[in-house]
């Protein structure tokens, strides 16, 4: 996603060049998706055939999450759990499973 604010924000219609499809995508927060709208998020990766999200937050909410509705299964973390900086090891395999209905 490189350093392109719209597309690592999961902006609809940001990621249709980018292949999640049948994948869990990670988005940054930023966009008109970050408080209470979470859908707006999701909706961008659902449209692009994703089928999760895993959301972070700013750095300035610390261990804080928010509670938003959201279009298909996701999860939101904490900047202090530095997720970023752990996605970035190389060699670190990540496995996620969702189940449940549609």
């Amino acid at each position: 996603m490189g350093g392109n604010l719209t597309v690592a924000a999961c902006i609809p219609g940001s990621l249709q060049n980018i292949d999640v499809k049948g994948k869990i995508v990670l988005c940054k927060p930023g966009g008109p998706g970050f408080f209470g709208f979470g859908d707006f998020k999701g909706r961008g990766v659902k449209d692009a055939g994703g089928v999760g999200m895993i959301v972070t937050n700013y750095e300035q909410s610390g261990n804080m999450t928010y509670p938003t509705p959201h279009v298909l299964p996701t999860t939101t973390v904490s900047y202090a759990a530095d997720l970023l900086r752990s996605i970035n090891v190389e060699g670190k395999v990540v496995l996620c499973d969702f189940s449940g209905d549609d």
